[in-house]
């Protein structure tokens, strides 16, 4: 059924016959029904099609970004097809199945705002340094545009990136990617106004992080010896953690709580044995905090930056009909990146942290864990 909410002469949604209507993005059309298509695509049409997905699968870890860094074209077709098709007719060579990128063809950002004079990247050990010169004034550029630069690493398919974090008018930024070595990145710089609009990003080259002498010369040194306290960074990386509750009072059940609020799940739900432990075993999302030291964040963590917690929900918590009501809470602090990584920089097996599961009174331990010995290696 279709309806005409403008009357017989207007747009219209639905079915008639053959024909659907249909709106995207304010734009009305109709398009007929599909029909099966036994026809086997041709040559080129698979070849083109095999292409669009390489360049489809190739910017996938981008594509939060991509919804704000293609936005001023995306008129007729959203950001990431819109960011899929440039990179498709333009930074995208070869024939099935070798197909390559080339990153100095590759935008991650496009639109009409100019970007900045001489942009560059140079690395000294596990720093990225950009810098430019600053032209605020040529065209609709102001001094207040902040940056917008895109790390990739092509080791891990993954990318680490920042909006906001500069001004045109600062002419350099640093980024720290701690705990990287010996990896090839490939750096772009962009910017964007305060209306949304961006610039076409500009290929900042391929460097390699951890190089144990910096590639560091001319003017970016004197600009990286003017730069403010690098933003640390640190890709985005999963840890295994291990809880044990020791000696938990039988016949309650207790479960990891995912979410927060009167919405919140119940994980791994288990019922207390005498004189048996339960253990919990998840793993956490890490990123470096503002401190330098390891951030978690997932479904399961709960609470502020600095602050991060797990909980375990007791009896009705963990779902038991006519039990108690009640959460142990289980800190995420003292927690560092030499008790996380081996002594190569690379992730270790994981945290494990051993709590009391039975209060002084004989009932099942609530509150923030007392005492708490802290987390320490798995064994």
């Amino acid at each position: 059924m279709a309806k005409f909410p403008n009357g017989i002469l207007g747009n219209f949604h639905g079915v008639i016959g053959p024909i659907t209507g249909c709106n995207w993005k304010t734009i009305f059309y109709g398009r007929s029904l599909p029909g099966p298509n036994k026809k086997p695509p041709t040559p080129p049409q698979k070849q083109q099609r095999t292409r669009f997905g390489f360049a489809s699968s190739f910017l996938s870890p981008m594509s939060n970004l991509i919804k704000t860094s293609f936005r001023e074209y995306a008129t007729t077709m959203t950001e990431f097809n819109n960011a899929v098709s440039y990179t498709t007719k333009n930074a995208v060579s070869g024939s099935f199945p070798d197909f390559q990128i080339h990153y100095d063809r590759l935008l991650i950002s496009r639109g009409s705002l100019p970007n900045a004079d001489r942009p560059v990247a140079v690395v000294e050990g596990t720093r990225i340094h950009f810098s430019w010169k600053d032209n605020s004034g040529l065209g609709n550029a102001r001094s207040t545009d902040k940056t917008m630069w895109v790390v990739y690493f092509p080791s891990g398919k993954n990318i680490g990136y920042n909006i906001g974090q500069s001004r045109r008018c600062d002419e350099t930024e640093t980024v720290d990617f701690i705990g990287r070595k010996n990896e090839t990145v490939h750096t772009w710089l962009a910017f964007i106004a305060a209306d949304g609009t961006t610039s076409c990003s500009v290929y900042t080259g391929e460097l390699v992080l951890g190089a144990t002498e910096p590639a560091i010369f001319g003017e970016a040194q004197q600009a990286i010896q003017q730069t403010a306290q690098p933003t640390v960074i640190d890709m985005k990386q999963e840890l295994d953690f291990k809880v044990i509750l020791q000696d938990p009072p039988a016949g309650n059940d207790f479960a990891l709580q995912k979410g927060q609020g009167a919405a919140h799940e119940i994980l791994q739900r288990q019922r207390a044995m005498a004189e048996k432990d339960l253990v919990f075993s998840f793993q956490l999302g890490i990123k470096t905090g503002k401190d330098g030291q390891p951030d978690f964040h997932g479904p399961l963590v709960q609470g502020p930056p600095g602050e991060r917690f797990i909980y375990i929900g007791i009896g009705k918590f963990a779902g038991q009909a006519g039990g108690y009501e009640r959460r142990l809470k289980i800190p995420l602090r003292g927690i560092t990146w030499e008790m996380i990584n081996k002594p190569d920089d690379t992730p270790g097996a994981g945290l494990q942290t051993i709590v009391p599961g039975k209060s002084s009174d004989g009932t099942p331990n609530c509150g923030t864990v007392k005492p708490f010995d802290g987390w320490k290696p798995i064994e």
